[in-house]
């Protein structure tokens, strides 16, 4: 069976936390690696702002281009 190893990485989307993942991938002796990235985000308290809340702007607004 194979060894597989789940990591959980707090991310700001910047280079550094990517550079944070490349390190733990390499380090790991899994042979699979499933990398979660959590970030933190204090939301809206307005009703229509948090239903018009996309996952997909939030990424765009959130990562960098050289991430």
């Amino acid at each position: 069976m194979a060894k597989m190893t789940r990591i959980l990485i707090p991310s700001d989307f910047t280079v550094d936390s990517l550079y944070f993942v490349r390190q733990s991938i390499e380090s790991s002796s899994a042979e699979e690696v499933d990398v979660i990235l959590a970030y933190g985000n204090k939301s809206s308290t307005s009703a229509s702002e948090l239903i018009a809340i996309g996952v997909e702007d939030q990424l765009d607004e959130l990562q960098s281009d050289a991430f």
